[in-house]
């Protein structure tokens, strides 16, 4: 979320560039963070979502076996 929300691409073809090139980040706060799994990976990123005031919402492909009132967890995935 945060490579994609300050242009990071952008940023450093700029610096190549040398070239100043102003832009206005949008706010996280307030945004969703939709995470596939809910792994140790997945669980620390959700932490820092919450720490940027984010929704998060985690699908995992089984059912959750403990609940987190932090996080909204959905599963299990239904296979076509």
């Amino acid at each position: 979320a945060l490579h994609f929300n300050k242009q990071v691409a952008r940023c450093q073809q700029n610096r190549r560039e040398r070239r100043w090139d102003k832009f206005e980040m949008s706010v996280l706060r307030g945004q969703t963070l939709g995470l596939l799994g809910f792994g140790d990976i997945a669980q620390h990123v959700a932490r820092l979502g919450k720490a940027f005031g984010m929704r998060v919402v985690c699908l995992r492909p089984r059912q959750p076996t403990r609940s987190s009132p932090q996080y909204t967890v959905v599963g299990p995935v239904i296979s076509l």
